[in-house]
């Protein structure tokens, strides 16, 4: 709290809350989330570039019905150096194969890690507050 005489002199007095007032719950903690979303763009990121069909599961979601999602590698090879790259497509379904779009897999595989790391960062941030308060750290 800022004392109005002390700030006209120039001085600020902040008082800190008491000992025993209850801080507001972990799960509304602005860092909570942040990492969760930082660990959902990991696996997102990392994941699907390692293991490209961990993203197949993301086909009821960008495919229309009697389609499905296929991965369609590709590569090229120039003299000492090779590359490869995988993009997915809807199949099947007697209709042709259309494309997907690479950041609608990548926003529900970040959905997915989002929503996996949440409960594991609250239980690290949970267990770390609950250390503190008994005076352990």
């Amino acid at each position: 709290m800022i004392n109005a005489i002390g700030a006209m002199e120039g001085r600020v007095d902040i008082q800190r809350p008491a000992v025993g007032v209850r801080r507001p719950p972990l799960w509304r903690n602005l860092w909570v989330v942040g990492v969760a979303l930082f660990c959902g763009f990991m696996f997102a990121a990392a994941g699907t570039a390692a293991v490209p069909s961990s993203a197949l599961w993301t086909g009821r979601f960008v495919c229309s019905d009697p389609q499905h999602l296929a991965r369609q590698d590709s590569g090229n090879s120039y003299g000492n150096t090779s590359q490869s790259s995988v993009s997915y497509v809807c199949a099947g379904g007697g209709q042709p194969a259309t494309h997907v779009s690479t950041p609608k897999i990548l926003g529900l595989q970040l959905g997915l890690g989002a929503l996996v790391a949440y409960p594991v960062v609250l239980g690290i941030g949970w267990a770390v507050r609950r250390r503190r308060s008994t005076g352990f750290a």
